[in-house]
Protein backbone atom coordinates (compact mmCIF):
# COMPACT_ATOMS: atom_id res chain seq x y z
CA UNK A 1 0.00 0.00 0.00
CA UNK A 2 0.98 3.60 -0.57
CA UNK A 3 -0.09 6.90 0.95
CA UNK A 4 -0.50 10.00 -1.18
CA UNK A 5 -0.45 13.56 0.16
CA UNK A 6 -1.74 16.55 -1.80
CA UNK A 7 -0.35 19.63 -0.07
CA UNK A 8 -2.47 22.50 -1.38
CA UNK A 9 -2.70 26.14 -0.51
CA UNK A 10 -6.16 25.58 1.01
CA UNK A 11 -6.28 21.93 2.10
CA UNK A 12 -4.00 18.96 2.73
CA UNK A 13 -5.50 15.86 1.16
CA UNK A 14 -4.52 12.28 1.98
CA UNK A 15 -5.34 8.98 0.33
CA UNK A 16 -4.43 5.31 0.61
CA UNK A 17 -3.85 3.35 -2.59
CA UNK A 18 -3.76 -0.45 -2.61
CA UNK A 19 -1.57 -2.77 -4.67
CA UNK A 20 -4.02 -2.54 -7.58
CA UNK A 21 -3.77 1.28 -7.66
CA UNK A 22 -7.27 1.66 -6.22
CA UNK A 23 -8.05 4.51 -3.83
CA UNK A 24 -9.43 2.89 -0.69
CA UNK A 25 -9.49 5.85 1.70
CA UNK A 26 -9.31 9.63 1.55
CA UNK A 27 -9.49 12.54 3.98
CA UNK A 28 -8.36 16.16 4.25
CA UNK A 29 -7.54 18.91 6.72
CA UNK A 30 -7.20 22.68 6.25
CA UNK A 31 -3.78 24.04 5.34
CA UNK A 32 -2.97 26.53 8.08
CA UNK A 33 -0.68 28.74 6.03
CA UNK A 34 -0.26 31.25 8.85
CA UNK A 35 1.48 28.81 11.23
CA UNK A 36 4.68 28.19 9.27
CA UNK A 37 6.16 25.15 7.59
CA UNK A 38 7.35 23.30 10.72
CA UNK A 39 3.86 23.25 12.20
CA UNK A 40 2.28 22.30 8.87
CA UNK A 41 4.71 19.38 8.59
CA UNK A 42 3.70 18.32 12.11
CA UNK A 43 0.04 18.47 11.00
CA UNK A 44 0.87 16.26 8.00
CA UNK A 45 2.70 13.72 10.17
CA UNK A 46 -0.28 13.63 12.55
CA UNK A 47 -2.67 13.18 9.60
CA UNK A 48 -0.61 10.28 8.23
CA UNK A 49 -0.45 8.59 11.64
CA UNK A 50 -4.19 9.05 12.17
CA UNK A 51 -4.95 7.64 8.72
CA UNK A 52 -2.83 4.55 9.35
CA UNK A 53 -4.45 3.97 12.75
CA UNK A 54 -8.05 4.58 11.61
CA UNK A 55 -7.62 2.01 8.84
CA UNK A 56 -5.90 -0.51 11.14
CA UNK A 57 -2.96 -0.83 8.77
CA UNK A 58 0.40 -2.02 10.16
CA UNK A 59 2.95 0.68 9.37
CA UNK A 60 5.18 -1.99 7.83
CA UNK A 61 2.54 -2.47 5.10
CA UNK A 62 2.98 1.12 3.87
CA UNK A 63 5.65 0.92 1.18
CA UNK A 64 5.99 4.63 0.62
CA UNK A 65 4.50 8.10 0.91
CA UNK A 66 4.20 10.39 -2.11
CA UNK A 67 3.76 14.14 -1.58
CA UNK A 68 2.67 16.58 -4.27
CA UNK A 69 3.39 20.24 -3.55
CA UNK A 70 2.37 23.35 -5.53
CA UNK A 71 5.88 24.56 -6.27
CA UNK A 72 9.41 23.77 -7.40
CA UNK A 73 11.16 20.66 -6.07
CA UNK A 74 14.82 19.75 -6.57
CA UNK A 75 14.63 16.43 -8.49
CA UNK A 76 17.69 14.97 -6.73
CA UNK A 77 17.38 16.05 -3.09
CA UNK A 78 13.56 16.46 -3.27
CA UNK A 79 13.92 19.61 -1.18
CA UNK A 80 11.15 22.15 -1.82
CA UNK A 81 13.02 25.02 -3.46
CA UNK A 82 10.10 27.40 -3.71
CA UNK A 83 6.41 27.08 -2.89
CA UNK A 84 4.92 30.49 -3.61
CA UNK A 85 1.41 30.02 -2.24
CA UNK A 86 2.74 28.72 1.08
CA UNK A 87 5.78 31.04 1.09
CA UNK A 88 8.16 28.11 1.61
CA UNK A 89 11.80 28.18 0.52
CA UNK A 90 14.32 25.35 0.84
CA UNK A 91 12.12 23.14 3.02
CA UNK A 92 13.15 19.50 3.51
CA UNK A 93 9.77 17.90 4.19
CA UNK A 94 11.07 14.53 2.95
CA UNK A 95 13.66 14.10 5.71
CA UNK A 96 11.33 15.43 8.40
CA UNK A 97 8.64 12.84 7.66
CA UNK A 98 11.05 9.95 7.03
CA UNK A 99 12.81 10.57 10.35
CA UNK A 100 9.49 10.66 12.20
CA UNK A 101 7.65 7.76 10.56
CA UNK A 102 10.48 5.59 9.13
CA UNK A 103 8.63 5.28 5.81
CA UNK A 104 10.24 6.20 2.44
CA UNK A 105 8.97 9.55 1.12
CA UNK A 106 8.95 10.95 -2.43
CA UNK A 107 8.28 14.65 -3.04
CA UNK A 108 7.38 16.22 -6.38
CA UNK A 109 5.44 19.03 -7.99
CA UNK A 110 1.72 18.32 -7.53
CA UNK A 111 0.72 18.70 -11.16
CA UNK A 112 3.71 16.68 -12.36
CA UNK A 113 3.00 13.72 -10.07
CA UNK A 114 -0.69 13.93 -11.02
CA UNK A 115 0.39 13.77 -14.67
CA UNK A 116 2.44 10.65 -13.96
CA UNK A 117 -0.57 9.07 -12.23
CA UNK A 118 -2.78 9.82 -15.23
CA UNK A 119 -0.12 8.29 -17.50
CA UNK A 120 0.02 5.08 -15.48
CA UNK A 121 -3.61 4.48 -14.47
CA UNK A 122 -5.71 7.41 -15.70
CA UNK A 123 -6.80 9.34 -18.76
CA UNK A 124 -3.35 9.19 -20.41
CA UNK A 125 -2.95 5.43 -20.03
CA UNK A 126 -1.90 3.97 -23.37
CA UNK A 127 -0.30 7.22 -24.52
CA UNK A 128 3.24 8.47 -24.02
CA UNK A 129 2.71 12.23 -24.31
CA UNK A 130 0.20 14.51 -22.61
CA UNK A 131 -0.43 17.59 -20.50
CA UNK A 132 -2.34 17.86 -17.22
CA UNK A 133 -3.60 21.13 -15.75
CA UNK A 134 -4.54 21.68 -12.11
CA UNK A 135 -6.91 24.48 -11.15
CA UNK A 136 -7.21 25.45 -7.49
CA UNK A 137 -5.60 27.99 -5.19
CA UNK A 138 -3.16 28.43 -8.08
CA UNK A 139 -2.72 26.91 -11.55
CA UNK A 140 -0.24 24.12 -12.21
CA UNK A 141 0.79 21.97 -15.12
CA UNK A 142 2.33 18.55 -15.64
CA UNK A 143 3.93 17.74 -18.99
CA UNK A 144 4.80 14.19 -20.08
CA UNK A 145 6.78 13.76 -23.33
CA UNK A 146 7.61 10.30 -24.68
CA UNK A 147 6.87 8.80 -21.28
CA UNK A 148 9.18 11.15 -19.39
CA UNK A 149 8.43 14.13 -17.17
CA UNK A 150 9.37 17.45 -18.77
CA UNK A 151 10.78 19.83 -16.16
CA UNK A 152 12.56 22.35 -18.35
CA UNK A 153 16.07 23.70 -17.82
CA UNK A 154 15.35 25.29 -14.43
CA UNK A 155 12.75 22.75 -13.29
CA UNK A 156 9.83 25.09 -13.94
CA UNK A 157 8.98 24.19 -17.54
CA UNK A 158 5.41 23.20 -16.65
CA UNK A 159 4.64 26.08 -14.26
CA UNK A 160 2.07 27.60 -16.61
CA UNK A 161 0.35 29.44 -13.77
CA UNK A 162 3.21 31.91 -13.79
CA UNK A 163 3.16 32.71 -17.50
CA UNK A 164 2.68 36.45 -17.95
CA UNK A 165 -0.61 36.97 -19.78
CA UNK A 166 -1.38 40.60 -18.91
CA UNK A 167 1.03 43.25 -17.69
CA UNK A 168 0.00 46.01 -15.27
CA UNK A 169 -2.89 43.94 -13.92
CA UNK A 170 -2.76 41.82 -10.77
CA UNK A 171 0.18 41.19 -8.44
CA UNK A 172 1.11 37.53 -7.94
CA UNK A 173 2.50 35.83 -4.84
CA UNK A 174 5.63 35.06 -6.87
CA UNK A 175 6.47 38.78 -6.90
CA UNK A 176 5.60 39.41 -10.53
CA UNK A 177 2.57 41.00 -12.14
CA UNK A 178 0.05 39.55 -14.59
CA UNK A 179 0.60 35.81 -14.06
CA UNK A 180 -2.09 33.50 -15.47
CA UNK A 181 -3.17 32.31 -12.02
CA UNK A 182 -3.94 35.89 -10.95
CA UNK A 183 -6.70 35.79 -13.59
CA UNK A 184 -7.96 32.21 -13.70
CA UNK A 185 -7.32 30.33 -10.44
CA UNK A 186 -10.15 29.77 -7.95
CA UNK A 187 -8.46 32.31 -5.68
CA UNK A 188 -8.48 34.92 -8.44
CA UNK A 189 -12.09 34.26 -9.43
CA UNK A 190 -13.30 34.55 -5.82
CA UNK A 191 -11.27 37.73 -5.32
CA UNK A 192 -12.68 39.30 -8.49
CA UNK A 193 -16.27 38.29 -7.65
CA UNK A 194 -15.92 39.78 -4.16
CA UNK A 195 -14.60 43.03 -5.64
CA UNK A 196 -17.53 43.30 -8.07
CA UNK A 197 -20.05 42.68 -5.28
CA UNK A 198 -18.39 45.28 -3.04
CA UNK A 199 -18.65 47.76 -5.91
CA UNK A 200 -22.43 47.27 -5.93
CA UNK A 201 -22.82 45.00 -8.94
CA UNK A 202 -25.90 42.75 -8.87
CA UNK A 203 -25.17 39.10 -8.15
CA UNK A 204 -27.19 36.00 -7.27
CA UNK A 205 -24.62 35.23 -4.57
CA UNK A 206 -24.74 38.65 -2.88
CA UNK A 207 -27.00 37.38 -0.10
CA UNK A 208 -25.11 34.14 0.49
CA UNK A 209 -23.18 33.82 3.74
Amino acid sequence: MYIGIDLGGTNVGIGIVDSENKLIFKDSIPTKREIGFNDIIEDIIALISKTINVNNIPKSHIQGIGIGIPGIVDPKSQIIIDCVNLRWNNVDIKSAIEENLSIPVFVGNDATVAGVAELVVGAMKGYDTGVLLTLGTGIGGGIIINGHVYDGFHGIGSEIGHMIVGENYYDCNCGRNGCLETFSSSTAIIKHARKLIEEGNDSAISGCS
